[in-house]
């Protein structure tokens, strides 16, 4: 009896699609404004202008916002995570060994011990979506879902960025920048980020951008850590816009143009200096530090060896996106469907001597807003 009541249940329940019944959240929007579903709370607002009265006359074509280059994904190592394998992914590496020895004569030396390091990465998942009622669906002029389905993609991808360079911000292996005076004179190179900006607030005039000098540097340290190149004996360092204002005065500076095959540049590279190639990216961090009165806005570049860093890319959570229509989710009388995107991600730092990042300041801070908080 209890087998022929479950069919029976099973049966109602497919018949019903429970999905009728799902929540759209409290946030609906309308060809009005936004209402919640549930209690029937209206917003008026002009936030979506749907056009019904025709009065004015458009070419059906929206203005296309601005879209970052994605960056820091391109410079890790993928690292795959099966399904139904956890939601941790581990890394083991071998100790390096000391090297040999001469033997004595007949003598059985002592051996080393063999060690391993294991590192460990927990993915997180990420989304959101946009609940779109029927009339505004039908009624507008504007193509609404094509435009939520694009904004969200838009959303995600540079959730997935922000999340990998919150991550890379907190290497240790950090180079500060020396700072001078206006005439050029050497104040002293920092040794924090507090440092930096009480020297820089010494006197009036002084200043700290990225140059030459601390780049030769950075680079000699990661070669110095035999941190492996990317291709050409070459490094890649993620450099913020306002910052590459600075650099590019340098006459040694190269043009990615000048150098570079189409297939062979990364996404977003604008050229390179002294052995390490420049990719641009507005996520790239910029932080706001202050010290006793003062405060200034500094600037982290990023100057990576190949496999500095893993991304973990488990399998089944790559981005996506997911749409229910109002026969699925729409309630009883099919009043809205719902546009989202979620994605897995981790990202974890495995070679720290493999990366450095470069503390400057910047000589158009007042042009630039913090874009990243400071670990």
């Amino acid at each position: 009896m209890a087998k022929v009541v479950m069919k029976l249940y099973a049966t109602l329940v497919a018949f019903l699609d429970l999905q009728l019944f799902a929540e759209a959240g409290t946030v609906t929007n309308t060809s009005t404004g936004s209402v919640n579903s549930y209690t029937g709370v209206a917003t008026t607002s002009q936030d979506l202008r749907p056009g019904f009265d025709g009065h004015n006359y458009y070419n059906g074509t929206f203005l296309a916002n601005a879209r970052p280059y994605l960056i820091y994904g391109q410079l890790g190592k993928k690292e795959a995570l099966p399904k139904n394998k956890s939601m941790t992914k581990e890394w083991h590496r071998w100790n390096k060994l000391a090297g040999l020895s001469q033997l004595p004569e007949g003598v059985i030396p002592e051996g080393q011990k063999l060690k391993e390091t294991v590192l460990t990465g927990t993915i997180a998942q990420y989304g959101t979506y946009v609940t779109i009622s029927d009339v505004l669906q039908m009624r507008s002029v504007d193509p609404v879902v094509q435009g939520a389905t694009e904004e969200l993609g838009a959303a995600a991808s540079l959730t997935m960025e922000e999340l990998t360079r919150t991550v890379l911000m907190a290497n240790t292996n950090v180079l500060y920048g020396t700072v001078l005076k206006a005439d050029g004179t050497v104040v002293g190179q920092a040794t924090s980020r507090a440092d930096m900006v009480t020297k820089l607030h010494a006197t009036a005039g002084n200043h700290c951008e990225l140059d030459t000098t601390i780049i030769n540097l950075g680079q000699t340290i990661l070669q110095t850590a035999l941190a492996p190149f990317y291709s050409n004996q070459e490094y890649v360092a993620v450099i913020h816009p306002m910052v590459t204002f600075d650099l590019r005065e340098d006459p040694d500076w190269i043009d990615v143009h000048k150098y570079a095959a189409p297939n062979a540049i990364f996404n977003g590279e604008i050229g390179k200096l002294h052995g390490v190639r420049f990719v641009q990216s507005t996520v790239a961090p910029i932080i706001e530090v202050e010290s006793g009165n003062n405060s200034s806005k500094l600037a982290l570049t990023m100057i990576f060896g190949k496999d500095a860093f893993g991304i973990i890319d488990p399998e089944g959570g790559s981005m996506q996106t997911i749409m229910h229509d109002k026969h699925e989710i729409g309630g009883p009388l099919d009043q809205f469907s719902t546009v989202g995107c979620k994605v897995e991600t981790a990202t974890k730092i495995l070679y720290p001597e493999r990366m450095i990042t470069l503390v400057t300041s910047l000589s158009k801070a007042d042009l630039v807003e913090a874009n990243a908080v400071a670990a």
